[in-house]
C-alpha cells in the first residue's frame, strides 16, 4: 500500500487527531493493537495455560470435597449440614464429568482433522 508522504500533501490544511493507536500517524505508521495478545505467546501455550488452570480447579473441587467427606466421617458433630458433604461429592463428580467430556471432544475433534486428507 503506497501511502503519500505528510511533505507531498497538498491542499487545505485539516488537523487529524488520532482517536486509535491503529490509526496511522503523521509520518504514515500504523500503531500497534493495544488488544493484541503478546507474539510470543502460542497458541499452544495458551491451551497448556487455560488447560493447566482447569485441571487445577478440577483438583481443587475434588481436594475440598475428599476433606468434608473425611471431615464428616471422622468429626461429624463438626459438620455444619451433612448436605454440604453430599453437594461437594456432586460438584466433584461434575466437574470431573464436564472435563472429561471436554477433552474427549477435543481429542475426537483432533483425530477428525488429522485424518483429513
Amino acid at each position: 500500500m503506497n501511502l503519500l508522504p505528510v511533505q507531498e500533501a497538498q491542499g487545505d490544511l485539516l488537523i487529524l487527531v488520532r482517536t486509535n493507536a491503529r490509526h496511522f500517524n503523521q509520518q504514515g505508521v500504523m500503531g500497534a493493537d493495544p488488544n493484541a495478545p503478546p507474539p510470543e505467546r502460542s497458541f499452544a501455550a495458551l491451551l497448556s495455560q487455560g488447560l493447566a488452570g482447569t485441571v487445577g480447579r478440577v483438583n481443587d473441587i475434588y481436594q475440598e470435597s475428599q476433606r468434608l467427606t473425611t471431615q464428616a466421617m471422622v468429626d461429624p458433630d463438626s459438620v455444619k449440614d451433612i448436605n454440604d458433604v453430599v453437594i461437594s461429592i456432586r460438584q466433584a463428580t461434575m466437574a470431573l464429568e464436564v472435563t472429561k467430556a471436554v477433552a474427549d471432544r477435543a481429542l475426537s475433534a483432533y483425530r477428525e482433522i488429522i485424518n483429513l486428507r
